[in-house]
């Protein structure tokens, strides 16, 4: 394994079980119109400006995480269909790009914090701190990378996978969630990166070669059941913390993984809210989406 570069919240570089990541800087190409995602923005103002000041800012997490949650609720009940997923992905990229202005501000997301309500202030300060590790590994690109983005397998599906690792190898399904969430937003980026990282959990062909179970690396049950059978190997579930730190050596890197981890531990819909965040890079021109309604490419 190689030590990471830059990993997925701050957001994007690839890495893996895996990778040291450097991307080039040519335009994204997209496979599909993504997830379907062709939304008129009237349907929900999910590009209104972000508030500026610690109230506003409160406020709009607060409503955006409520709606979220009932729009889950709503999702979930009906068979988490893609075609029905709309009202969850717009509050969920509103949410994403919220939480995303306040990386680089712990003093207002100080204050932030402390107006909101006990159980979103305890998400909401866990959800920023993964993010601020992760960013911590990141160096602003000079434009946007070579990557191709992918229409996700459906939620309900990779739920499947990561829960037949679990039975399998006894690596709880939501550290499995979290790699992949992490290594390639569910699989909207296959690689290669640069170091040469591929599919949605980020394999160097070397190492899938003798983890991958004679499996495509680019398919999702293969790519998870091989993060899986790899993090095994390596220790876990007795020694987790060693194991991530083999499929990625980075201690930011591995205490995210655990944030999110125990955030869909603690509520499992969160994974259903995380399934719908998008794919930014960090350039020197700031942030820029590339997947998703209201992408800049």
């Amino acid at each position: 394994m190689k030590p990471l570069v830059s990993a997925a919240l701050a957001l994007l570089l690839l890495a893996g079980a895996c990778s040291n990541a450097t991307s080039p800087t040519t335009t994204p190409k997209t496979t599909d119109s993504v997830e379907g995602e062709r939304i008129e923005a009237a349907e929900y103002d999910f590009e209104a400006p972000i508030p500026t000041d610690s109230a506003g800012l409160a406020r709009e997490l607060e409503a955006v995480s409520t709606e979220l949650e009932a729009a889950i609720d709503t999702w979930v009940d009906s068979g988490t269909s893609p075609g029905d997923a709309r009202p969850v992905l717009l509050r969920g990229v509103r949410q994403q790009r919220i939480y995303r202005s306040l990386l680089d501000r712990p003093r207002v997301f100080g204050q932030v914090r402390q107006l909101l309500p006990r159980k979103l202030r305890a998400f909401a300060t866990k959800t920023v701190e993964a993010g601020t590790r992760l960013r911590t590994l990141v160096s602003p690109l000079d434009g946007p990378p070579d990557w191709t983005i992918h229409k996700p397998a459906p939620a309900r599906r990779l739920l499947k996978f990561y829960r037949a690792g679990e039975k399998r190898f006894h690596i709880p399904w939501e550290v499995l969630a979290s790699l992949n969430f992490v290594e390639s937003r569910f699989g909207r980026i296959l690689g290669p990166s640069s170091a040469g990282a591929e599919g949605p959990m980020q394999f160097i062909p070397s190492t899938w070669r003798v983890y991958g179970n004679g499996g495509d690396i680019n398919d999702p049950h293969d790519s998870i059941l091989g993060a899986a059978r790899y993090l095994s190997a390596s220790g876990a579930p007795a020694r987790m913390w060693d194991a991530l730190f083999a499929y990625n050596r980075s201690n930011a890197y591995v205490r995210a993984i655990l944030i999110y981890a125990r955030q869909m531990m603690r509520d499992p819909k969160a994974f259903y809210g995380y399934f719908y965040w998008q794919v930014y890079v960090l350039t020197k021109d700031g942030d820029m989406q590339l997947s998703g309604p209201g992408a800049d490419v």
